[in-house]
């Protein structure tokens, strides 16, 4: 997410009537001054302007837009919002854009076998996310179930999608299988994930098609039992 400071506003009459003393524009911003920002405010930006943009920053990251549905006919591009602090004396102005790109990932284990507790699924997070910053990668969402689990994660534009999810399979099909033995009872192969992998946009109506992925990857009259949860 990238917030660029626009232009910086001073009321003169209100100042004048209001203010104890002469005052400028806010000194905490510079007129085409940037910041990089995630859901965690960057360094040196003003906590009273972070707090009124966090908003539109959480609805961006998320892959909201203020172009579409209720916000049809405001802004040109989706992934941009105008917006400024509430200083009424001297506002600033800023535009913040989206730069990632947001996507769901879903990882099936092999044949459906429901061997992810929480202790696993915690095991699997940390992995993803440990390797997730070399590939200009971050976590947004992330949640499971028995038999797989679910992420929803912003990435750069030129950010190698299918070698982050190479390397975070292997490594995660690698750890788990080694620090939690018993699943090697239900998966005694090398395999912890199926050979597939379901990446979608934000904007491809997943839900369906999430649902229909993973009923597609298990396998007919498999009846081994659960690790217990």
């Amino acid at each position: 997410m990238q917030d660029y400071c626009f232009k910086k506003i001073i009321n003169s009459e209100l100042a004048k009537e209001y203010c104890q003393e002469a005052i400028d524009t806010c000194p905490c911003f510079k007129e085409g001054q940037e910041f990089i920002a995630g859901f965690e405010k960057p360094v040196g930006f003003c906590d009273w302007a972070w707090n009124d943009l966090l908003r539109f920053i959480r609805a961006l990251l998320t892959s909201g837009n203020f172009s579409k549905d209720i916000f049809k006919g405001w802004m040109k591009n989706e992934k941009t919002m105008i917006a400024c602090c509430t200083n009424g004396i001297r506002p600033v102005i800023l535009k913040i854009e989206r730069i990632n790109d947001s996507y769901h990932l879903v990882l099936v284990v092999k044949y459906r076998r429901k061997v992810i507790n929480d202790r696993v699924a915690v095991r699997i997070r940390e992995i993803g996310e440990y390797i997730a910053p070399h590939y200009n990668i971050t976590f947004l969402e992330y949640n499971h179930d028995h038999d797989h689990v679910y992420i929803l994660f912003s990435a750069h534009p030129k950010s190698a999608l299918s070698k982050y999810i190479n390397a975070f399979k292997s490594a995660s099909s690698r750890l788990v299988k080694k620090e939690f033995p018993e699943i090697k009872k239900y998966l005694w192969k090398e395999y912890f994930w199926s050979r597939s992998f379901c990446l979608l946009t934000t904007g491809e109506a997943p839900v369906e098609v999430i649902k229909k992925y993973i009923e597609s990857q298990g396998e007919k009259n498999d009846h081994r039992s659960p690790v217990s949860h």
